[in-house]
């Protein structure tokens, strides 16, 4: 959880002064820093008290990491030791519990044998007890010597169950954004398996649809069963097999090293004016943001960022759609999502139909453009609108697109992703 570190120096460095202000003792004992201090020093709890106080859930897992894997409670010096350690950057709460705790001579002593090891490991990272299927197959590859228990420690530690509990226990800072448009932006023609690895850390979605209690590691197909009648609906359109999401956040996250939590509301073959009236898909896409922005409130987590991400704009063109038009209704449909807290637009300009540049069909070839130029102008009179990707004009082979001649494949849609997420990374980090 490096990524992390200097948000919770910040968080940190607040609760002590205000610790600080109120007790000298703890400014003295805080200033002290004995690298050499046992977990089971004992020290005067007053002198240390503080750190635990910062984060409760965080204390609350340590707490219960002492009961899980040393069969005791905690004391109060060793509780307070690993806090301070923690917030002051010393060791990641990873590195805590492996270097800490599993390779502590108290636990080490134990002797465990293998199935208890593992149970153990269950208990202690995914705070719950294992599954027959996986007990089973920790315990075979450990007696055979397919894995040793640092390999298995390393496993729990950087699984994705156990990413996703330290990000509910750390509740860092996030960017929310809805991934708004039409069939590219639901990824029509990619391939979830040739999608980027997640960074680690670096996005999660929310269903707005299907699972609103919950945050789930984003994976491909991104937005795969966000479906909702009436609104933001594929099921009889697309299928949504591969997107630019996870290129995107990790563009972004390399940029701001700050998670983004994304949404899905885009739904294929559809024009401009379908999102600011007709079907409910705008009114879909804000009561999707504000589901989003409810449950992110209501479970502690820190808003910094609103955004919108847009990439919509072939069948405008291919209708030969107006610059005008297209701008008027891309404007009131800015303006209404910004009524529910969203900042600024990510507008990846929209692309061509290979069938019709191969036909040349000029008419249609004239409609795309314009509606390249509607986007352009848009990013160019609005400051809170910016041009993120420019890349799709310039995919114009068989090489880039699905068989359709419509749909970006997912080396284009990874491409795009990756240049928008760096813009909109850049831009946020510098405000340019």
């Amino acid at each position: 959880m490096k990524k992390f570190l200097y948000r919770r120096s910040v968080t940190a460095m607040i609760w002590l002064a205000v610790l600080f202000a109120l007790n000298p003792v703890f400014a003295k004992a805080a200033a002290c820093r004995d690298g050499n201090e046992d977990m089971e020093t004992k020290q005067d709890p007053d002198a240390l008290s503080g750190y635990r106080y910062i984060n409760p859930d965080l204390t609350a897992f340590l707490s219960g990491i002492y009961t899980k894997l040393l069969d005791r409670e905690f004391d109060v010096a060793g509780l307070e030791y690993w806090c301070r350690i923690y917030f002051t950057n010393e060791m990641t709460l990873e590195e805590i519990i492996e270097n800490g705790f599993l390779h502590s001579e108290e636990f080490e002593s134990k002797d465990l044998d293998n199935k208890t090891f593992i149970v153990k490991m269950y208990e202690a990272f995914f705070n719950r007890e294992p599954d027959e299927a996986g007990l089973c197959d920790w315990v075979q590859r450990l007696g055979s010597g397919k894995e040793t228990r640092d390999s298995v420690i390393r496993g729990f530690v950087y699984s994705e169950e156990f990413s996703k509990r330290i990000f509910y226990i750390e509740k860092p800072a996030v960017d929310l954004m809805i991934f708004m448009g039409q069939s590219n932006m639901s990824g029509g023609g990619g391939n979830a398996a040739e999608a980027p690895v997640l960074t680690r850390g670096a996005g999660y979605e929310f269903r707005a649809v299907t699972n609103t209690g919950d945050l789930f590691v984003l994976k491909e197909p991104f937005g795969e069963n966000e479906n909702k009648e009436g609104g933001c609906d594929d099921r009889f359109i697309l299928k949504r097999s591969g997107t630019l999401v996870t290129a995107f956040v990790n563009a972004y996250y390399e940029n701001t090293k700050t998670p983004v939590i994304a949404v899905s509301a885009s739904r294929g073959s559809t024009h401009m004016k379908e999102w600011t009236g007709g079907i409910s898909l705008k009114e879909d896409a804000a009561e999707r943001l504000m589901c989003a922005k409810n449950y992110l409130e209501q479970n502690g987590f820190g808003i910094r960022h609103i955004y919108m991400v847009w990439f919509q704009g072939e069948s405008d063109g291919a209708d030969r759609t107006s610059a005008d038009a297209y701008k008027r209704d891309f404007e009131y449909l800015f303006s209404y999502m910004q009524g529910y807290g969203v900042e600024k637009c990510f507008l990846i300009e929209t692309g061509y139909d290979l069938h019709d540049l191969e036909q040349e069909d000029q008419e249609k070839i004239e409609g795309y453009r314009a509606i390249m130029q509607a986007q352009e102008e848009i990013c160019r009179e609005s400051e809170d609108v910016i041009l993120a990707s420019a890349a799709a004009p310039g995919l114009q082979s068989r090489d880039d697109k699905w068989c359709d001649g419509v749909h970006f494949n997912q080396e284009s849609l990874n491409k795009i992703g990756r240049e928008a997420g760096q813009r909109a990374g850049e831009y946020t980090v510098n405000g340019q």
